[in-house]
C-alpha cells in the first residue's frame, strides 16, 4: 500500500543577478499538507507503508526540511524529504530521534512492523544543512 504525502512548498524570497554564474538566493516556507491513500497499488508513486490504513486513521509523518546551495547561492528551506510514515507514535518517536542524531549519509530505521529500512540522509554535506525534523500528525483522507 502506498500513501500520498502532499507537502505544500511556498517561495518566500527569489534573487538573481542574472549572469551566467551569478549569485542567487531563495528561502522557502514548507506546510505537510494532507496523507491520501493512493487506490493504484500498482502506483510508484507515493510512499510506501507496511501497514493497513483506511479513511480516518491516525498516521505519524516523519519530513524534513533543508537547505542547500552551491559555491554562488544559498536556498534556506529549500529542499524538502518525506522519510517515513507510521500508525505508532511511539515508533515514530523511535525512529525521528534516530534520524535526527544520525550524522552518516544513511541511516538505519525501522518499520511500523519492524523491518529495517535504509533512510538516505540528504541534507549532510558540504553546502546542507537541516532546518528541521519534522513528526507531524494527520488524518488519512481519500
Amino acid at each position: 500500500m502506498r500513501l500520498y504525502v502532499d507537502i505544500e512548498k511556498h517561495c518566500d524570497h527569489y534573487k538573481h543577478d542574472g549572469e551566467k554564474y551569478g549569485s542567487w538566493s531563495s528561502s522557502y516556507t514548507n506546510n505537510l499538507k494532507t496523507v491520501k491513500i493512493i487506490k493504484n497499488d500498482n502506483s510508484n508513486n507515493g510512499e510506501p507503508i507496511d501497514f493497513d490504513v483506511d479513511v480516518g486513521d491516525t498516521v505519524y509523518v516523519i519530513w524534513a526540511e533543508y537547505s542547500s546551495g552551491d559555491s554562488f547561492g544559498h536556498s534556506d528551506r529549500g529542499s524538502t524529504e518525506i522519510l517515513q510514515v507510521y500508525k505508532s507514535l511511539n515508533k515514530a518517536k523511535l525512529a525521528h530521534d534516530m534520524l535526527e542524531k544520525s550524522r552518516k549519509y544513511e541511516c538505519k530505521i525501522f518499520s511500523e512492523v519492524g523491518e529495517e529500512v535504509k533512510c538516505f540522509i540528504p541534507w549532510i554535506g558540504y553546502f546542507e544543512s537541516l532546518d528541521k525534523l519534522h513528526l507531524d500528525v494527520r488524518f488519512v483522507e481519500i
